[in-house]
């Protein structure tokens, strides 16, 4: 039987969560046996393997691929997934989040009813999910760039199905080395598309993101270059993404303040990515507080790391004892939005 859909799991020292989100994907409505699952272990020095292994030797349909070398991050190893993948479409999971039981078969009913590229699907936190609220019916909106409309394009990747032929075509891959991968793989993707499809299903659930809220110097840094490379290719091409690609500039302003970078750091950040906050003007989308946080910011080199050496001068990160929100207050206060994660 032809593999429909193939799902890529890049995993690193998940052995107490990957199970649930395998479990999510055996229990698709499409039917497990129409799905490939291929899990990716980086180098893991836990279980994971293992929990691999026992699943592999189950099912014919998990195919595992075990990394010698940690990467550092996991653009590779989605890269080898893809690149292995024996599906017709291709979906992406993380090690720690899972499926809704119907995500497969209405983003595949969809994208082979309307022959799209991709189909993307809502997205819920784990903490404020409510099944009841999840539409019953399999509404799909077409898309397109005609109106140039920034809120109908999410930088989420793994809510989305993909044609594989499609990223083949215009060898869509993560980069290495960078953060930020998601708005990279997905700009590309609106990029070389004229549309794509909308399902009003919330079929992803994601857990708290811990992990980028407590994100090291080296990732923040990974960061500016995953957001500079995506700038500068949707630039070239002389796309109205381009300013799409800058989205991040607000949230980056903030972690700047935060991150307890030297006076040199913090002037070579700048110097490096001072075209990317200049470049940024989407103010009408901020709230008040924030329009004038990021104009102030953006107004000069010298400014901006002021403005740093108040924030820890007044010791605010202090004040939030809470590691976990510290950002999100901050964010939250200056009228920071998040994600459009649907109605």
């Amino acid at each position: 039987m032809e593999l429909k859909i193939s799902v890529i799991i890049p995993v690193y020292n998940r052995a107490s969560l990957l199970k649930q989100a395998i479990d999510s994907i055996m229990n698709q409505s499409f039917g497990f046996e129409n799905i490939e699952l291929i899990i990716v272990d980086n180098n893991s020095t836990d279980d994971t393997k293992e929990t691999i292994e026992n699943y592999a030797k189950k099912y014919e349909n998990i195919h595992p691929i075990f990394r010698e070398k940690n990467s550092g991050s996991p653009n590779i190893p989605r890269n080898n997934g893809i690149d292995a993948a024996q599906g017709k479409y291709i979906m992406f999971l993380d090690s720690d989040d899972v499926y809704q039981p119907e995500l497969c078969e209405k983003l595949y009913k969809a994208a082979e009813e309307y022959g799209a590229n991709f189909a993307e699907c809502w997205v819920r936190d784990s903490n404020f999910y409510n099944e009841e609220n999840n539409p019953s019916e399999n509404t799909v909106v077409v898309h397109d760039h005609e109106k140039k409309d920034f809120s109908i394009i999410n930088t989420l990747l793994w809510n989305k199905l993909y044609y594989k032929n499609f990223l083949n075509e215009h060898n869509i891959r993560f980069p290495k080395d960078i953060s930020n991968e998601d708005l990279y793989f997905a700009s590309l993707c609106y990029l070389n598309t004229d549309t794509w499809l909308e399902v009003k299903y919330v079929g992803y659930i994601h857990q708290d993101d811990s992990i980028h809220l407590a994100a090291s110097k080296k990732f923040h840094v990974g960061i500016y270059k995953g957001t500079k490379l995506t700038y500068e290719i949707l630039k070239s091409k002389n796309s109205y993404l381009t300013q799409f690609s800058l989205k991040l500039m607000p949230d980056l302003a903030l972690e700047f303040l935060r991150h307890d970078f030297t006076v040199n750091e913090r002037k070579q950040i700048l110097k490096c990515n001072w075209e990317l906050f200049k470049s940024y003007d989407s103010y009408d989308s901020l709230s008040i507080p924030m329009r004038i946080f990021m104009k102030t910011f953006s107004s000069n080199i010298k400014i901006a790391i002021l403005l740093s050496k108040l924030y820890n001068f007044l010791k605010i990160e202090s004040l939030i004892k809470n590691k976990y929100i510290r950002h999100h207050i901050v964010a939250r206060a200056l009228g920071l939005g998040n994600y459009n994660w649907g109605e």
